[in-house]
């Protein structure tokens, strides 16, 4: 089990964290986090937490071009590669939400994933219909 000290170092980029915590616990336990990154331009390598990073490969263009046609706020299905085990993923329903800012690059357009019901699966858990196929 990773400690959150090296969690933390492993994030140069990580310039702003606000944790709510469960006071009650003996441990503090964090029940909510929410991080800020900033990239820093003189690293060309860069351990700045990306989307591209946690989809699978061959998911990458079908997922980044379905983010770039949100227009409002939907629901969707999304499925991410676990960084640690390329084997495992998670499933989640991804509440996607565009928004304007006039400091953001190229069209001044954010997203805002907020990913609930995630399930965590195994290669070989997955349900596969082969019933499609044909001989």
């Amino acid at each position: 089990q990773k400690s959150c000290t090296s969690l933390l170092q492993s994030f140069p980029e990580l310039v702003d964290m606000t944790l709510c915590v469960d006071a009650t616990t003996h441990w503090f336990d964090v029940e909510q986090a929410h991080l800020s990154f900033q990239r820093q331009p003189q690293s060309s390598d860069s351990s700045m937490p990306s989307l591209r990073r946690l989809v699978r490969p061959t998911e990458w263009e079908t997922v980044r071009s379905k983010l770039k046609k949100v227009k409002a706020s939907r629901v969707a299905e999304l499925r991410l590669r676990l960084v640690d085990d390329a084997k495992r993923s998670m499933v989640a329903h991804a509440q996607v939400s565009m928004h304007k800012t006039p400091r953001s690059h190229e069209d001044g357009t954010k997203l805002c994933l907020q990913l609930t019901d995630m399930v965590f699966e195994d290669a070989t858990s997955r349900n596969w219909n082969l019933a499609a196929i044909n001989e």
